[in-house]
């Protein structure tokens, strides 16, 4: 490994690739800024890391691409950024490098910056226990150290021989600190007071609602049919996912229904392309079968309708589940801003 001839002590270079990422490293970002004033943070990111006091070089929206079609239409763009990117690091080394999701833009970015002297890092592990173990390789030659989300990462990456802290879940920490006054969460999302509510979540990326949408917008009317005191509300990762669902409930006349809620938050759904026998992430924490699970041509909307009216029907069994969630967000509320701030001083104080 060749070294690099200077290393700018008071400065740790940052690059978020979406917006889940920016509201991840923020926290963080501002942790640090606590407990190692005068150090300077630069590289990609959105407003909650520019908030915390970051040079952004790029925005956070100039890396953010979905699907296959828009990464094709931008990868030599993104190459360009990628290329820029390592030459004005590589002009000032840092004293760390830390990529933040975005594996794909970031591990060839941290390889060649490592290859350089570099020190690297990575907050949030790629799903490598559902598919894609291959790249426990690729993250061992570019990675100086790991920073999980979820526990059970780490003993995977334990056995892979890769430096890894898990540091815990910022929405667990942000769920945790909430108001949890139910009658107030209902008026503001305009729900009925005395009626059951059901969230659907068909995901955060095009694809899964192109997918997904119509199934749970189906499964909806099939509970409705069969039950009229439960109403429902459907999140939506932004703006064009909100009218692709307010489209597709229209256009199966539910656009209107006093009893359907769109509401602008996000989910991500795991696909089935591993090893593990579960594809939901609640059983994947749990280790457990806790929620039933409909795949690919099962997941139709009377299987749906059926489990979920057999868990609103079966109180003691709903109250099992939400017993185990509550002791899950425990595990993943441990406050993932410091111990991110932690990782980073250390790995920064021993690479002085």
């Amino acid at each position: 490994m060749n070294n690099a001839s200077s290393v700018s002590g008071d400065q740790i270079i940052w690059v978020a690739g979406e917006t889940s990422g920016d509201m991840i490293a923020g926290p963080a970002l501002a942790a640090l800024n606590a407990s190692m004033p005068g150090v300077r943070h630069a590289g990609i990111g959105g407003p909650d890391m520019r908030a915390a006091g970051m040079d952004c070089w790029w925005d956070i929206a100039d890396l953010s691409v979905r699907g296959y079609t828009e990464v094709l239409t931008a990868l030599p763009r993104l190459l360009r950024m990628r290329s820029k990117l390592a030459k004005r690091v590589l002009a000032d080394p840092p004293a760390l490098f830390v990529g933040v999701d975005a594996p794909d833009f970031n591990f060839a970015l941290a390889k060649r910056l490592r290859q350089r002297g570099v020190r690297t890092a990575h907050l949030v592990g790629p799903s490598v226990w559902a598919w894609r173990a291959s790249r426990l390789k690729t993250i061992r030659e570019s990675v100086d150290h790991m920073m999980l989300l979820f526990p059970f990462e780490k003993p995977l990456y334990d056995e892979a021989g890769i430096p890894a802290s898990y540091v815990g879940h910022p929405l667990a920490d942000r769920i945790a600190a909430m108001d949890h006054d139910k009658a107030a969460a209902r008026r503001r999302l305009g729900l009925i007071s005395d009626e059951r509510v059901i969230t659907l979540m068909p995901g955060s990326r095009g694809s899964e609602i192109r997918y997904m949408g119509k199934t749970f917008l189906e499964t909806a009317r099939w509970l409705f049919s069969k039950r009229h005191d439960i109403q429902f509300v459907l999140p939506a990762a932004n703006h064009k996912i909100l009218t692709e669902l307010r489209n597709e409930a229209a256009a199966m006349g539910m656009a209107d229904s006093p009893h359907l809620h769109l509401a602008g938050t996000s989910y991500r759904l795991m696909k089935r392309m591993g090893y593990l026998p579960y594809v939901g992430l609640p059983n994947i924490l749990c280790n457990d079968w806790i929620v039933p699970e409909y795949i690919q041509d099962a997941a139709t909307a009377p299987a749906l309708g059926t489990a979920l009216l057999a868990q609103l029907d079966d109180q003691s069994a709903t109250s099992r589940i939400v017993e185990r969630f509550q002791d899950l967000k425990h595990e993943l509320a441990v406050g993932c801003a410091e111990r991110v701030s932690e990782v980073v001083s250390e790995l920064v104080g021993a690479g002085r």
